[in-house]
């Protein structure tokens, strides 16, 4: 009997590992599924996308990344924090990220947020399959 209870202990923490896994994964690959959609290489509205857990990102930061992997980096780094059962919110508090995402009579939307959101089905798919080991 105790030989069952710790088989199933070791499953259930195995499913939670693996459940963590795809979960933060998910979250970091949309986060840079909306960097990549961002119209811009590197600047002030890139480096604002932040990955956070139950509550959006609402500062806008002064801060000026170089390129979209120092933004990914920071992503990467705030998602070891995110437990099972968090909110994730992906969000550019930038005050002309708006105007950027959903256009404005002179400017064509680049909708970077509905980009994210459209590829999220494709992430979990890929980070299940990674998580499987297929």
């Amino acid at each position: 009997m105790n030989n069952h209870h710790a088989a199933i202990q070791k499953a259930k923490q195995l499913v939670i590992g693996k459940s963590l896994q795809v979960f933060q994964e998910v979250a970091v690959e949309s986060g840079a599924v909306a960097i990549d959609a961002t119209p811009v290489l590197s600047g002030h509205l890139v480096s604002n996308w932040a990955l956070r857990a139950n509550a959006p990102k609402s500062d806008e930061e002064d801060i000026f990344s170089p390129v979209r992997a120092a933004t990914k980096q920071r992503m990467l780094a705030a998602v070891r924090g995110i437990k099972l059962g968090d909110r994730v919110f992906i969000a550019n508090p930038t005050h002309y990220a708006v105007y950027i995402n959903d256009g404005t009579p002179k400017i064509k939307p680049r909708m970077m947020t509905e980009i994210a959101v459209a590829a999220i089905p494709a992430i979990v798919k890929r980070a299940q399959a990674k998580a499987n080991g297929r």
